[in-house]
C-alpha cells in the first residue's frame, strides 16, 4: 500500500511539475499553458503508448491541473496586494498574514481528494509495462534534476 502511494505522489508530482514547469526552453516558454499541458499529454501518451481508454483518464488529470492553475493564477494578484500592504506597516500583521497562509492551505486540501482521484484513476489503468516505463522515466528525471541543481 505504501509503495502504491509513493508512485501515485510521484506520478502526479511528475505530471503536475510538468504542466507547471515553464523554463523549458524558448519554443516551449511562449505557448499558453493549454498548449503545454497539451505537449506534456501527448509525450506521455506517446512514451507510454497510451489506449484511448487511458488517454482519456490522462486529459481528465489534465483539466484539473490546468483548472489548478488557473485559480491560482487569479488569487496571485491579490495575494501579492496583499503582502505589499502587510510590508507596508510598521508592524507584521501575523493574523492576517496566517490567514492568508491558511486560505491557500484550505484551497490544496479541498482540491487534493479530486486531483488524487484523478491520479489514481490513471494510474490504477496503465499496464504493469507502462508503471514499470513511467517509474523508469521518473528516476531518469530525478537524476537530471539533482545534476543541475546544488544540494
Amino acid at each position: 500500500m505504501k509503495s502504491r502511494i509513493k508512485i501515485i505522489s510521484i506520478a502526479s508530482l511528475f505530471i503536475f511539475s510538468a504542466v507547471a514547469f515553464t523554463g523549458c526552453g524558448y519554443w516551449y516558454k511562449h505557448k499558453s499553458p493549454e498548449e503545454k499541458a497539451e505537449w506534456i499529454a501527448n509525450e506521455i501518451q506517446e512514451e507510454l503508448e497510451l489506449n484511448d481508454s487511458q488517454m482519456t483518464k490522462l486529459s481528465e488529470l489534465k483539466v484539473i491541473a490546468l483548472d489548478m492553475r488557473k485559480d491560482l493564477k487569479e488569487s496571485h494578484v491579490k495575494h501579492k496586494q496583499d503582502i505589499t500592504s502587510l510590508l507596508a506597516e510598521e508592524t507584521l500583521d501575523q493574523i492576517k498574514l496566517q490567514s492568508m497562509i491558511d486560505n491557500k492551505l484550505e484551497y490544496f486540501s479541498k482540491k487534493s481528494p479530486e486531483v488524487v482521484h484523478a491520479l489514481a484513476g490513471f494510474y490504477d489503468s496503465l499496464t504493469l509495462e507502462q508503471k514499470i516505463k513511467l517509474r523508469e522515466e521518473w528516476q531518469d528525471m530525478a537524476k537530471k534534476h539533482k545534476r543541475h541543481h546544488w544540494h
